[in-house]
């Protein structure tokens, strides 16, 4: 592990919200079992959210998770962030490492001696013109009349904070795109961990079964909708794991189109049938046009499954071989469908989607980052 002057760092981490259990969470849990002893600073905390249980973690929370009613006005709280991430007490401590997605770990305040890491999975989608799900999730009042001036602040001090880290890393070459363009400086992009280790083991029973597979969560922006007029019109069945704000719209949508026999959600299932369905599949579809990186299409490959999908975002940099997938270079939906249609699982070799999934593994991931924070001490330390 670093040390400081012969000593080890003293670690602290932080995260944004664990109000749910999703990407970040799992860069996170990667980071405690680095430093199993290090705290963990967030916004607010739901217990009940994760499994297994983050029993034996010391997780410190802001005032905001204090206030009345915070389960259900998370969103109407975003005034208060600011103020709140800026509050926490991080003078103890010789390294901190925050895990950024709505822009508010960033902007953490650490004493000069300390280093700060920010990990940006992404810019806040929402200030900087990217599709996100948080604003489907409040009225038009909200969206139309109270946000627009607030996030034009929020805007500013986003910009403005982001020059607090001493290093920013971008999960993907994509994002890091993003940090040059909204906040005018360099990162070092480091791909997050992908716990994998149980696809890589689950093994096809014979010829994978004529169905594609999507899973994930079900939102808008994800174009789930496209994935299904696509295998609808190519007359092949599409398996959909995972449930969100727009499983009754797709529902309405498998209906219209009469596809009833074609498309089944199964909604949440556990990891071993998750698994079992993914290692079966004919293909893993991803129709999202601007995902941040994609762990999904790992999880895919690491099953040795090849993935469909745009040319865009995350995807391009994981599908690197026309061995392990297509990459559809137009974001329509016509190329999509041609691109189903004409998908032949022969082309495509197994072992080589496996060995490309090794490369974004957990093992991999933290080998890197020590080696970063190893430089990055002592360069502080010069």
């Amino acid at each position: 592990m670093p040390e400081k002057k012969g000593r080890r760092l003293k670690v602290a981490l932080v995260d944004e919200f664990l109000t749910v259990d999703g990407g970040a969470q799992r860069v996170l849990k990667v980071l405690h079992d680095m430093w199993t002893e290090a705290p963990v600073y967030t916004m607010n905390y739901f217990p009940e959210r994760f499994n297994p249980a983050l029993t034996d973690w010391d997780i410190r929370t802001s005032w905001v998770s204090k206030l009345s009613f915070s389960r259900g006005l998370e969103l109407q709280y975003l005034l208060f962030y600011p103020f709140a991430v800026e509050m926490f007490d991080f003078s103890d401590y010789d390294l901190v490492i925050s895990i950024t997605y709505a822009g508010y770990s960033k902007a953490i305040i650490v004493p000069p001696d300390c280093l700060h890491i920010s990990y940006v999975q992404t810019v806040p989608r929402y200030l900087w013109g990217y599709r996100t799900s948080a604003h489907e999730r409040v009225g038009w009042l909200y969206k139309k009349i109270i946000l627009p001036p607030l996030e034009h602040y929020w805007r500013i001090w986003d910009r403005q904070s982001s020059v607090r880290p001493n290093v920013l890393l971008a999960n993907s070459h994509n994002i890091a795109r993003r940090i040059e363009k909204a906040y005018r400086r360099e990162s070092t992009v480091l791909y997050p961990p992908a716990d994998i280790s149980d696809l890589l083991s689950t093994r096809r029973k014979g010829e994978s079964s004529d169905y594609f597979i999507y899973f994930g969560r079900l939102e808008k922006y994800k174009c789930v909708d496209m994935a299904i007029r696509a295998c609808v019109s190519a007359k092949r069945k599409l398996k959909i794991v995972g449930r969100g704000l727009c499983e009754r719209e797709l529902k309405r949508l498998v209906a219209q189109l009469g596809a009833e026999g074609l498309v089944e959600f199964t909604g949440w299932i556990s990891d071993e049938a998750r698994n079992s369905a993914i290692a079966s599949a004919r293909a893993f579809i991803f129709p999202g046009p601007d995902e941040d990186f994609g762990l999904v299409m790992v999880e895919a490959l690491a099953a040795g499954v090849p993935v469909v999908a745009f040319s865009r975002g995350g995807a391009a940099e994981i599908i690197d071989s026309s061995r392990i997938g297509v990459l559809v270079d137009d974001f329509s939906q016509i190329e999509l469908d041609c691109a189903v249609a004409s998908f032949d699982p022969k082309m495509y070799s197994s072992e080589a989607c496996r060995k490309r999934a090794q490369d974004f593994s957990v093992d991999v991931f933290k080998r890197n980052l020590l080696r970063i924070v190893d430089l990055s001490v002592e360069k502080l330390m010069k």
